[in-house]
């Protein structure tokens, strides 16, 4: 099925690339060699952080992945009943688009999206697994962030805005970071916000006791904080996010066009001084994954 096509642009505030195995380590200090590594366990990569095996992120290579938009349905209604397995349903292969600037480019073609930010998807096991060592945590940052800025550019074709990292363990090192990011042409960060504490242990913020503060309803989010202040983002391809990102349209109900508008686009547009122009390519026949 064809994306859905908008009449104006859409400014997709929230995609991720998955990260081949050099982007944690390619551009570290020769003193920090080996400190994130990949080893076989049982047939199986692994990642290691100071010689110990983290399963935080299962399949650390990305070579197989959940599908786009897998747990959609689980979020929106609930599991039905399913196991884990049977939300996740079977995974893919990763694509040229989950590592190449050039081919997202025509994947956002496909879903309809004429700009995206870009996240990172390894920069939380760094900050995770290495609390007791911020020197080290922003070591690896900035390796990760010169990765990215080499593979993905901070600007890729004025349509993608990929996001470097900024941690805040050491004040003076976030703001030479920064300085660093912007110098080359980054145009919004990354600052990781933390579990939420409590006294069993942390859990998600994400939780559904947390909704009184974030304002789930759109209308009423913008009528407390103002439409020109809300964004919207997929999390493609993230198995959590939606498969099809301009489907939120439907979400937005409560807002005028107007409001529409500006929250699946010209919010962001306005905020990075960008053409507000439809430049994705509607003929591009929709994205089939394997």
């Amino acid at each position: 099925m064809a994306a859905r096509q908008l009449p104006y642009p859409v400014f997709d505030a929230d995609n991720h690339f998955y990260e081949p195995k050099e982007a944690l380590t390619q551009f570290l200090p020769e003193h920090r060699k080996g400190v994130i590594d990949y080893i076989d366990v049982r047939g199986r990569t692994k990642s290691t952080v100071r010689n110990v095996v983290s399963d935080y992120i299962p399949n650390p290579t990305f070579e197989v992945v959940a599908r786009p938009g897998a747990q959609e349905e689980y979020f929106r209604h609930g599991s039905g009943g399913k196991s884990f397995r049977e939300v996740m349903g079977k995974p893919m292969k990763a694509i040229p688009a989950f590592r190449d600037p050039a081919a997202r480019l025509e994947v956002l073609d496909s879903l309809g999206l004429d700009y995206t930010l870009m996240f990172p998807t390894l920069a939380s096991l760094v900050e995770e697994r290495l609390k007791d060592d911020p020197d080290l945590i922003l070591d690896i940052v900035h390796a990760l962030n010169e990765w990215m800025y080499e593979t993905w550019q901070f600007n890729y074709e004025n349509r993608i805005f990929s996001t470097p990292v900024i941690n805040l363990a050491v004040v003076d090192r976030a703001l030479e970071e920064l300085q660093w990011c912007l110098e080359r042409g980054a145009k919004t960060v990354l600052v990781r916000p933390a579990p939420v504490p409590g006294y069993r242990g942390t859990r998600s913020l994400g939780l559904e006791e947390f909704d009184p503060f974030w304002e789930d309803d759109f209308a009423q989010m913008a009528e407390l904080c103002g439409v020109d202040r809300v964004i919207f983002g997929s999390d493609w391809p993230h198995p959590e996010g939606l498969a099809e990102p301009t489907n939120l349209i439907d979400d937005l109900q409560g807002l005028d066009a107007e409001g529409q508008r500006k929250v699946m686009g010209g919010n962001m547009i306005s905020l990075f001084k960008i053409p507000n122009e439809v430049v994705h390519k509607p003929d591009v026949p929709a994205l089939v994954l394997t």
